[in-house]
């Protein structure tokens, strides 16, 4: 990807012209959308600022994952709102608010790093997903973007793998994933996280169990939620 166009450079080639691109360098759809975003030539998807409030209805539906551990993102990124079970993986709770977010959960949180299988990849992928979401938010032309951006940033200063992963210039679209952990009490817990969106650019993450095995070891993590 032309780093010119993500260091804000003066740069305005015509639709055709990044189409013409995007087929010559074979980008899938999510690359030919951040190629488009950057050059300013595609509607911005992701201009919607984080709400105040996590709607009842959506908190409702995150407890009624259980056993899966479950959490809300914003569009930032930021996590807002999670049930018993992804608190007792995440160890959430107690956290400042600038680690309440999945670049935390990724790369700050030591003990989840070692207990996910082929961590790099997923890892690898976050990233991606990290950097697209950046360029549809309008990178740091919009405050909104800013910051994805500054997200970016401590990722880099933070964690050195990070810093060479970003620095290949991949892009992925936002969705589900197939892991494995090995937690050190349950054993294995075999998952497969989906993303659901919601309104106001928040996102439902469920991480469900895959097979019976993994559901009742998940039972164990943490107790039912009490709803009202």
């Amino acid at each position: 990807m032309n780093s010119s166009l993500e260091q804000g450079r003066d740069i305005h080639p015509s639709p055709e012209v990044l189409a013409s691109l995007a087929r010559t360098l074979r980008l899938d759809r999510a690359e030919t959308a951040y190629l488009f975003r950057l050059a300013g030539s595609h509607p911005l998807d992701g201009e919607v600022g984080a709400p105040a409030e996590v709607p009842a209805s959506l908190l409702r539906l995150m407890h009624a994952q259980w056993p899966a551990p479950a959490w809300v993102m914003d569009a930032n990124w930021d996590l807002r709102a999670w049930n018993p079970g992804a608190d007792a993986l995440f160890e959430l709770s107690g956290r400042p608010p600038q680690e309440c977010n999945l670049a935390w959960v990724v790369f700050g949180n030591a003990v989840h790093r070692r207990r996910v299988e082929h961590w790099e990849q997923h890892a690898r992928r976050f990233l991606a997903q990290l950097r697209a979401a950046y360029a549809e938010r309008g990178g740091e032309a919009a405050a909104v973007g800013r910051h994805l951006g500054r997200m970016i940033q401590h990722v880099r200063g933070e964690h050195p793998e990070a810093d060479r992963w970003l620095d290949e210039h991949q892009v992925a679209e936002r969705s589900g994933a197939e892991k494995v952990l090995r937690h050190e009490e349950l054993g294995v817990l075999r998952i497969d996280q989906h993303v659901l969106l919601a309104a106001e650019g928040l996102q439902l993450i469920v991480m469900s169990p895959r097979d019976a095995e993994t559901a009742e070891r998940l039972r164990r993590l943490a107790p039912m939620p009490v709803t009202v």
